[in-house]
């Protein structure tokens, strides 16, 4: 398309907050307008305060004449109507816009589930077993993120970081969970 309109997002204060915003800005990888809702201050709490001003700068800094910042909007009500109006996508780390029909919205954590990496059976990662598992044998260690990972017989690893080979992963309501076997075993 010769004249393609540039997308509109809308950043609401609580994913102003959120510092993981400016990050994903800095990247560079979204492009187009950024009106970013205003908290009202007078209601803040100093920390809260100085943390979304310094989130604001941030996004000031990396966007320039990208980014506009809105005034007098107070409520959820108002962001989705803003939203509607300028036909914008809220970008956030609020859930419950996600509830609102006729308007676009991308929330953090889904951006972010689609950019986790997968774990796919056969591929080697290292975690660090840091108890038992409910068999005798079984180690369970974490991985960045969350993610939970169940090895096979990992438990005499405890307190040690491993390579396992993946066996497969399962995705449950509280998250991801790895489930592996040691990459290398001991010959006794």
């Amino acid at each position: 398309m010769l004249f393609k309109k540039e997308k509109i997002f809308l950043i609401d204060p609580l994913t102003i907050l959120d510092g993981r915003i400016g990050k994903l800005l800095e990247m560079g990888l979204i492009s187009g307008r950024f009106l970013v809702v205003e908290p009202d201050f007078s209601q803040k709490e100093e920390w809260v305060t100085r943390g979304i001003k310094e989130n604001i700068e941030r996004m000031k800094s990396t966007l320039g004449k990208r980014m506009t910042l809105i005034r007098g909007v107070k409520d959820p009500a108002g962001i989705i109507k803003l939203a509607k109006e300028k036909k914008a996508t809220i970008f956030t780390v609020n859930e419950e816009f996600k509830k609102e029909k006729n308007i676009s919205v991308i929330t953090l954590q889904e951006l972010f589930e689609v950019l986790k990496p997968a774990y796919l059976p056969g591929s080697i990662i290292n975690v660090k077993i840091v108890k038992k598992g409910k068999d005798a044998d079984e180690g369970i260690g974490y991985l960045e993120g969350g993610v939970k990972v169940i090895v096979d017989g990992g438990a005499k690893f405890i307190g040690k970081e491993m390579e396992i080979t993946v066996l497969g992963s399962l995705a449950t309501a509280i998250g991801k969970v790895v489930f592996g076997k040691p990459k290398y075993t001991e010959v006794k």
